[in-house]
């Protein structure tokens, strides 16, 4: 049992910081005493035992395994490179699997290919830590050794800060995200991956266009509109200056993609990440001007 008096004090400090209320649909019953009872039996040591040591054997199994694929990165490369023309619909080189859809034209194709073998070369290094970490845990279970607590594995539970403004309640935030205004259209920059999540979870609509530069990491861009002739040459210039300039770079001109909002879903446990469908390319040439174009909403 947790003690009254400490889940009084911890429930304290959560109101003291903003904890506000769930929606029925969100609530989730004793969930602080679960997660007090999970950190508690993950503090406790045990010895480790045959069913631990399967378990670290088929998790060394999986990870070997991916990795020895993300190692065959090279095929990829040398076929995008020597490759003259690329079929639309599914694909497959290696045990990759590709589907490229219908529409896209050969450079955009193989742009596809060159970001996949740059997420497979990034992954690399992770994998093999986590293998490392495997090896080492099946080590020591042979030994005998006490299972130590990996506070990389212990979920955090993140209170909701609030503020109160115009008599309601709403999420304190915009520190993660700009927001700029040109004619009649509300245009909001993520600054950050928390920034794209909230512009993705909280700001905008399904019908909302979204942006973002091809092949690279950075902001994400919502205009909240639905309709794509909204977005006349200077608008598309000016959200691409602005990919640009977030992203650190001196950039004459980017491809970027769009699509709408109710097209995109985020990667569960990767902040800022997403998968994206249906989506449109378009080329934005930098305008060093594009800041006297528009207007920002302080």
């Amino acid at each position: 049992m947790i003690d009254g008096d400490i889940k009084s004090e911890i429930e304290k400090v959560w109101d003291s910081m903003g904890r506000r209320e769930l929606d029925v649909k969100e609530a989730r019953p004793y969930e602080l005493k679960k997660y007090l009872l999970v950190l508690k039996e993950m503090c406790s040591k045990e010895k480790g035992g045959k069913r631990e040591r399967r378990f670290l054997e088929k998790k060394r199994e999986r990870i070997t395994r991916d990795l020895n694929r993300l190692k065959k990165h090279s095929r990829l490369l040398e076929f995008a490179k020597s490759a003259t023309e690329i079929t639309d619909g599914k694909f497959v080189i290696g045990d990759t699997k590709f589907n490229f859809g219908h529409g896209k034209n050969f450079y955009q194709k193989r742009e596809i290919i060159f970001n996949k073998i740059k997420s497979y070369k990034k992954a690399i290094p992770s994998l093999q830590m986590r293998l490392n970490d495997v090896l080492n845990e099946i080590e020591k279970s042979a030994e005998g050794g006490e299972k130590q607590l990996d506070l990389r594995n212990v979920k955090v539970i993140q209170p909701v800060m609030c503020v109160k403004e115009g008599g309601g309640l709403q999420v304190e935030g915009k520190n993660n995200y700009d927001v700029y205004r040109y004619n009649n259209l509300k245009i909001f920059v993520g600054k950050n991956a928390d920034g794209n999540d909230q512009l993705r979870n909280k700001i905008g609509k399904k019908e909302d266009l979204w942006f973002h530069e091809c092949g690279e990491k950075g902001a994400h861009i919502i205009v909240k509109t639905g309709h794509i002739s909204d977005i006349g040459d200077q608008l598309f210039n000016i959200l691409g200056s602005i990919l640009i300039e977030c992203g650190g770079g001196s950039k004459s001109e980017i491809m970027v993609l769009f699509t709408q909002l109710k097209n995109v879903r985020g990667l569960k446990g990767a902040r800022g990440s997403v998968r994206y469908k249906k989506e449109k390319y378009r080329t934005c040439h930098y305008d060093k001007e594009w800041r006297q174009k528009i207007n920002i909403e302080l």
